[in-house]
C-alpha cells in the first residue's frame, strides 16, 4: 500500500490531550430509544447542529453531481426537517433510473461543505492553528503513515489524535471522527456510519453556520434522535 498524503502541518502530539470533557457526559447507546445526538455530543454547548451530507446524481459521464436533501424532498413531496432521514425522504427515488440518486456519503462531508464548515468555525476560536483531530482506530493500516498519537477512548470507539490548523481538515485522506480547538469552543463529530455531521458550539457560531448557504444545517437538541426511526414526520 502506498503512503497516503497527510498535510505537513498535522503534527504528532507528545501526549494525548484530555478528552474527559467529551466522554464523561456522552449518553450511553442503548440506554434510551434510538440514537440521540448526545451519544456523540457532550453536554455544555449552547447549541447543537446537524449538517446533512450531500447525496449524488449520476451524470451522463458517470460522474456523480451533488444533490441536496431539499432537492430530493421536493421531488418526492417529503418534508425536510431537522431530523429527516434520507431513506425516508427519497421514498423510491433510489430505484428510479432516470434520477439515479446516490445515497449520501457516510462518515465524511463533501469538499464544499467541509470548506464552509471549517471557515465558519475557525472564526470562533482563539486557537485556529491548534485544533485536535481524532481518527477512528478501525481505519487500521491506513493510519500508519500519519503523525498521530493514540489510542484514546471516546464513547464506544478508540482513536488516534494529531494536531494542526483548523483549515487542514479538508486535506485529510480520511474524515476525522472528532475535531475541536484547544479552547474547546466547539466540537465536530461524524461517526463512520452517519450521513450527517454534528456540531456543538456557542450561539454566535451556530448562527453563522446556519446562515451559510453552502451547508444544509439544522439546529437540533441533544436529546433528539438521529437514527432512521427518529424521522416521524415522513413515516
Amino acid at each position: 500500500m502506498s503512503a497516503l498524503y497527510w498535510p505537513a502541518s498535522l503534527k504528532e502530539l507528545g501526549s494525548v490531550p484530555a478528552t474527559e470533557w467529551i466522554s464523561t457526559t456522552l449518553l450511553e447507546l442503548g440506554m434510551q430509544p434510538g440514537t440521540p445526538v448526545g451519544v456523540f455530543m457532550p453536554s455544555g454547548f449552547t447549541a447543537y447542529l446537524r449538517i446533512l451530507h450531500r447525496a449524488g446524481r449520476a451524470a451522463s459521464d458517470d460522474v456523480s453531481s451533488p444533490v441536496r436533501w431539499y432537492e430530493v424532498a421536493d421531488l418526492t413531496g417529503a418534508v425536510l426537517h431537522p431530523l429527516a432521514q434520507f431513506n425516508k425522504i427519497a421514498a423510491g427515488l433510489l430505484e428510479v433510473e432516470e434520477f439515479a440518486v446516490r445515497r449520501p456519503d457516510e462518515g465524511e462531508l463533501d469538499g464544499e461543505s467541509c470548506t464552509a464548515l471549517a471557515e465558519n468555525l475557525q472564526a470562533h476560536t482563539s486557537f485556529p492553528d491548534q485544533c485536535f483531530f481524532a481518527f477512528w482506530d478501525g481505519l487500521g493500516q491506513v493510519l500508519e503513515s500519519a503523525p498521530l498519537t493514540g489510542s484514546l477512548g471516546i464513547g464506544l470507539r478508540s482513536y488516534k489524535i494529531g494536531c494542526g490548523p483548523v483549515n487542514i481538515v479538508c486535506e485529510f485522506p480520511f474524515w476525522p471522527a472528532f475535531w475541536w480547538p484547544m479552547d474547546r469552543k466547539w466540537l465536530v463529530a461524524t461517526d463512520v456510519d452517519m450521513n450527517s455531521t454534528l456540531v456543538g458550539c456557542d450561539r454566535a457560531a451556530a448562527e453563522r453556520v446556519l446562515a451559510d448557504g453552502r451547508l444544509e444545517a439544522f439546529e437540533v437538541s441533544r436529546e433528539a434522535r438521529i437514527d432512521e426511526s427518529g424521522d416521524t414526520v415522513n413515516g
